[in-house]
């Protein structure tokens, strides 16, 4: 995404797309006083999970002595909020009191104070508990030997207590859903092949086994392309499926492209689990994406979201859809409605494509992708009417390189954008990226800007940098503010021009994909403004 000036206003929360399944977040006590993060809470979310509020060693914070307040001041938020809530968690290896840690060895002793544990704690919260966590992080990181990890509950009590600790919370509170959570078994493979296994064995001996809990903490790029088919095997076994942690992160700094592509890992995530009945609903942590957009809000600036089909940095199991229209059009839609309702309200524009046409206009006119090959020519015009039909007030660019100027790819833009507007294709803007070698902002680009604002369209300048080969020197400085002038220029003379996006402002962040240029945005790594900064300001004065 990137942000520019103005506000924007919210509507259409997630929880009111939800519809058959449940959207969770996860909610920390440190923010109890914090009314923002409050207020998106219980309007996006309908099911809440206490981050670590609820685990053994926050509560019992001496021998026999239960701290319930910070919970309990959870749980009325939720319930005041019409929220469900997963209680998370009852037995967990870590954040355990001192005393019971001491108990290493010691069977007879553990055993009663575990079940008194889940005891006191199911009967304080029962009927306001929707599913707990009865164990949590329980599994080996093979799935070798019996299975199960190396902690005080595996080597005191033995395989069994698992099942034990079901059977005691099923008796306190018969009502609760009851799960395993843990990490890492999101994808077919031999952790997830042994909980399989183990979950299996304890539904044939009838344990009060309810669901099965996926953490889902992602890095970007790493959504395993068997999500939905490992989700579907459990739910065979007749348990309940949650993705219960649901994070993506990205390697710091972030970029526009590392936000979108955190979009789609979240839209495949959830895609997985809507495409199978018995998956019940997906818990995010949205920390990161809240954070960006509540600082936009916060700042009164414009969102511009950042794209909804681009050729690159596509989930694995997209790309293996290749040659297969129907499915692929059925995952194109769903990522388009599924990150535009997340964000409905909050984005001034989307690009809906980025950078689908070939490098030299020929043809009919689109690069050689996934999209083109699998979907023809006409995936363009579907992709804008369901991006219209998912958020009707945002505006719906096109967004591409190298059509700056007026060349063959331009007019190839012109002429396939004069087509969808005859046709009633709901586009609303053509974004130009701008990405320039010092000296080399091409002389049209006012009248390219120009004829396409006279199709009634918006035009924006969408990605602009103007970078010089490295080393710098005092007149590569001097000619890369004269081009920053210069592009600033061309939108301000042309009325339908609406903006220009730098494409990062510090080199400090700074990117581009060939290394023997740099140095191509407006402030220095130092944070120091450069000439361009000056010559802007004149432009836009």
């Amino acid at each position: 995404m990137n942000m520019m000036g103005t506000g924007s206003s919210i509507e259409g929360h997630l929880r009111d797309q939800a519809k058959q399944k449940y959207i969770g977040s996860a909610m920390t006590s440190h923010a109890l006083g914090d009314q923002q993060y409050l207020d998106i809470l219980g309007q996006e979310f309908n099911c809440m999970t206490p981050e670590n509020e609820m685990k053994w060693g926050l509560l019992e914070t001496s021998k026999g002595q239960y701290n319930w307040k910070t919970a309990d001041k959870m749980v009325e938020f939720a319930q005041t909020h019409d929220m469900k809530i997963r209680g998370h968690t009852f037995l967990w290896h870590t954040e355990l009191p001192s005393y019971v840690s001491a108990l290493d060895g010691k069977k007879a002793e553990l055993e009663k104070v575990v079940k008194d544990h889940i005891n006191t704690v199911a009967a304080h919260f029962k009927g306001k508990i929707y599913a707990w966590d009865v164990v949590n992080e329980v599994l080996n990181e093979d799935g070798s030997g019996n299975k199960l990890r190396d902690s005080i509950f595996s080597r005191t009590l033995g395989s069994g207590f698992i099942e034990e600790a079901f059977r005691t919370a099923h008796a306190a509170d018969p009502n609760a859903k009851l799960y395993i959570n843990d990490y890492s078994i999101e994808a077919k493979d031999k952790k997830s092949d042994a909980l399989y296994e183990l979950v299996k064995g304890w539904k044939a001996k009838g344990v009060p086994i309810h669901g099965v809990g996926m953490q889902a903490h992602f890095k970007e790029g790493e959504v395993p392309a068997t999500l939905q088919e490992n989700i579907k095997r459990f739910s065979d076994l007749g348990v309940d499926v949650a993705i219960t942690e649901l994070q993506v992160r990205y390697l710091m700094p972030a970029s526009a492209d590392k936000i979108a592509k955190q979009a789609q890992d979240y839209s495949h995530a959830f895609s997985a689990c809507e495409n199978v009945d018995r998956c019940v609903g997906v818990t995010y942590e949205w920390e990161n994406a809240d954070k960006l957009v509540a600082f936009a809000e916060k700042h009164h600036m414009k969102i511009r979201g950042h794209a909804f089909l681009w050729h690159q940095r596509i989930p694995s199991y997209v790309m293996e859809l290749e040659g297969k229209k129907a499915e692929l059009e059925k995952v194109v839609k769903h990522h388009i409605n599924t990150v535009a309702k997340h964000f409905k309200g909050k984005i001034y524009a989307w690009d809906v494509v980025n950078e689908v046409l070939n490098e030299d206009g020929s043809g009919n006119k689109l690069r050689d992708s996934l999209f083109s090959k699998t979907l023809g020519t006409g995936f363009i015009e579907e992709a804008f009417r369901t991006a219209h039909a998912a958020d009707p007030k945002a505006k719906l660019y096109i967004n591409d390189y190298g059509i700056e100027g007026k060349n063959r790819k331009s007019d190839a833009l012109y002429e396939l954008v004069k087509g969808w507007k005859a046709k009633g294709v709901p586009i609303h803007g053509v974004g130009i990226q701008a990405h320039f070698k010092e000296g080399n902002v091409p002389k049209t680009l006012q009248e390219n800007l120009k004829r396409f604002s006279d199709l009634e369209l918006d035009v924006a300048i969408t990605e602009l940098q103007v970078r010089y080969l490295m080393p710098g020197s005092d007149d590569k400085i001097a000619n890369q503010a004269q081009d920053y002038s210069h592009a600033f220029s061309a939108c301000e003379k042309v009325d339908r021009c609406v903006g220009v996006t730098v494409w990062g402002f510090t080199d400090k962040y700074s990117f581009f994909f060939d290394t023997s240029y740099g140095e191509q945005q407006l402030w220095t790594k130092d944070f120091k403004p450069k000439p361009a900064v000056e010559a802007v300001r004149k432009v836009l004065k």
